[in-house]
């Protein structure tokens, strides 16, 4: 069966047809219009509310399987890397006060890393052991960095601190401190506008 809608004065009355190719398409069609118009009215046969029913109890379901979560370190994950792989588009890891010994990457993730108190008493220690943050896989400003001191970086060529390429994250209320790199220390940043 496939769903046939039409829009008239602001209400979608719908209908169903037999055809079994497009039933998932249609009924996920039929929903989005039903969260558009706030209201539906439908045709005689009851199958078709029934169907639309159960199709936006599946929508529900994954809309809530795929809400944004918050990921805390070190109480859900032991590092903030850790809780970077663990995340997905929209998730916000948030950090507790302390020093994390890491090189973070934001591996392309549109996602937010914040400390829960500031940079005086939240630090990403590098332990020289490259840069200390990395953007390189086009990063967009949804993906944050904000509220940590970022310290002990070397980078091999550029941004001991913090290496943008070809992305362009915000940075916002950080102190970078103590970096090492050939080309900007604390930040590079290499076809990118961070």
């Amino acid at each position: 069966m496939t769903l046939q809608f039409r829009q008239q004065n602001n209400f979608l009355y719908f209908t169903w047809k037999r055809s079994r190719s497009m039933q998932l398409r249609y009924l996920q069609c039929a929903v989005e219009q039903v969260a558009c118009c706030g209201r539906v009215e439908y045709s005689r046969k009851p199958r078709a509310f029934f169907w639309l029913i159960i199709s936006t109890l599946c929508c529900a379901a994954i809309s809530l399987a795929e809400a944004q979560t918050t990921r805390r370190v070190p109480l859900d994950h032991s590092s903030i890397q850790a809780a970077i792989n663990a995340s997905t588009g929209g998730d916000t890891v948030l950090v507790a006060p302390g020093t994390y010994v890491e090189n973070i990457n934001f591996n392309g993730k549109v996602i937010t890393i914040r400390s829960e108190s500031g940079p005086s008493v939240t630090v990403i220690d590098g332990n020289n052991a490259g840069s200390v943050v990395t953007f390189g896989s086009g990063e967009g400003a949804s993906s944050e960095l904000t509220g940590f001191t970022i310290r002990n970086g070397r980078g091999d060529y550029g941004g001991g601190g913090i290496s943008i390429g070809g992305a362009s994250p915000s940075i916002r209320g950080n102190v970078i401190t103590n970096n090492g790199a050939c080309t900007g220390g604390g930040i590079y940043s290499s076809f990118a506008s961070p």
